[in-house]
């Protein structure tokens, strides 16, 4: 099957290229065309260089599907779609600054370990409890290396076990 190659750069509106940037085969709203149950793409290498193999519509000819588009997209920058044509091979995108620059502070929340009164814990479970939920992580820790432990004695008896004839 024939198609065509486009290539070219992704970079920005000072001439720098955008290192892993997306470049995808798209209609004119930017939705991935499927071709053979699978999208198709490329990303830009550290220069922002990019090349990309693109099937033709049908094995007769070259032509690239009609109404294709080239959408290159990278998390940083706003969007950029261009028209894809059969004479055409080269694509050069210049992307300018995106909505990443506008969010503002992020606040990271989490909930409050839990308080256990401690003059109401008098039975095993809840003590138990207490310590797993203080030291969770020492806990899960000790349990590994007591496995890996095991494990240990085990390889070393089975190797060094006399052989039996």
């Amino acid at each position: 099957m024939t198609g065509i190659t486009a290539k070219g750069i992704v970079g920005t509106r000072v001439g720098k290229g955008i290192p892993f940037a997306s470049v995808i085969l798209t209609d004119a709203n930017g939705v991935p065309v499927i071709f053979n149950g699978k999208r198709i793409g490329t990303i830009t290498d550290d220069d922002g260089k990019f090349e990309l193999d693109i099937p033709s519509q049908s094995s007769d000819n070259g032509n690239v599907p009609v109404g294709s588009h080239l959408l290159a997209r990278s998390m940083e920058y706003d969007d950029q779609l261009m028209i894809l044509s059969s004479d055409q091979s080269t694509y050069d995108f210049i992307l300018g600054e995106g909505a990443l620059q506008e969010f503002g502070d992020i606040v990271v929340t989490a909930p409050k370990k839990p308080d256990y009164p401690k003059s109401d814990c008098n039975t095993l479970k809840c003590k138990t409890q207490r310590l797993f939920a203080d030291n969770k992580n020492k806990v899960i820790a000790g349990v590994i290396a007591l496995v890996t432990l095991s494990l240990i004695i085990t390889i070393v008896a089975v190797t060094h076990s006399p052989n039996k004839k």
